[in-house]
């Protein structure tokens, strides 16, 4: 294992993980970050797994002690994506609520994670995953997944990208933190959001169709339905797919 730190944070390096997310449950610092070059049981959203191979993928966790109310921490996600996003660069764009696609196919993937203690916030871990190096995916994966390397023909510095996410989410966190909203960053969020104003799918038990209008200030997407009527939907265990593909 390898100690580094930058400003806030305080990194810790791995050659293998079964899970980044896992271990940092260990941890007790704010600002804790679990880096593995491999992992092999990670998990994604909605029981997904999310495993890679070594120096193929960015893999890592961040553990935070915020001090908010748990109502609101699932907007961290959406500071994650942000941060994602700025340091891929203009490139890449935010499907709601936390992944980031490039033309269309995802490359990364996050997952955040909350526990309790005394109705107190005991950590938030937030997960991240990066499709950085990888020159092939799967043939049931090709079609939904991407890669810088693919995007760009060029091999990524991990460490660089790292040490660029980690820039953008502190930036991004603390002005969250200063609202405990989306307020400060709903004007950003929305100018990368993939497809708003364009017609998608909300995938749940009573899903409909309808147009994306971006996030309100609690970070939930503002639909608006055939009848012009406007909701709003949390991202918890719903998917939002695009009438005609992933995005």
């Amino acid at each position: 294992m390898e100690r580094t730190e930058l400003d806030f944070f305080k990194i810790e390096k791995f050659d293998e993980l079964e899970s980044t997310n896992e271990y940092a449950k260990k941890c007790s610092a704010d600002g804790t970050v679990i880096v593995a070059r491999s992992q092999t049981k990670g998990k994604g959203r909605l029981g997904r797994s999310w495993d890679n191979n070594p120096d193929e993928a960015l893999t890592f966790s961040i553990f935070l002690k915020p001090d908010v109310s748990p109502e609101v921490t699932p907007m961290i996600t959406l500071v994650s994506a942000m941060a994602v996003r700025a340091a891929v660069g203009d490139m890449a764009k935010i499907k709601w609520p936390n992944d980031v696609v490039i033309n269309g196919k995802k490359v990364v993937g996050i997952l955040t994670e909350m526990a309790m203690e005394d109705n107190r916030i005991k950590y938030v871990i937030t997960g991240i995953g990066v499709n950085v190096n990888v020159r092939t995916f799967a043939p049931e994966l090709k079609d939904k997944a991407t890669s810088l390397y693919i995007e760009t023909g060029k091999k990524q510095d991990m460490d660089k990208l790292l040490s660029d996410i980690l820039e953008h989410f502190k930036k991004y966190y603390d002005l969250f933190l200063k609202t405990c909203d989306m307020s400060l960053l709903m004007e950003e969020y929305n100018s990368t959001l993939v497809n708003v104003n364009e017609r998608v799918r909300i995938v749940a038990a009573d899903g409909f169709s309808g147009i994306a209008r971006g996030i309100d200030r609690m970070g939930e997407l503002v639909v608006e339905k055939e009848n012009g009527e406007l909701v709003t939907v949390r991202s918890g265990e719903v998917s939002v797919r695009g009438i005609y593909g992933y995005v």
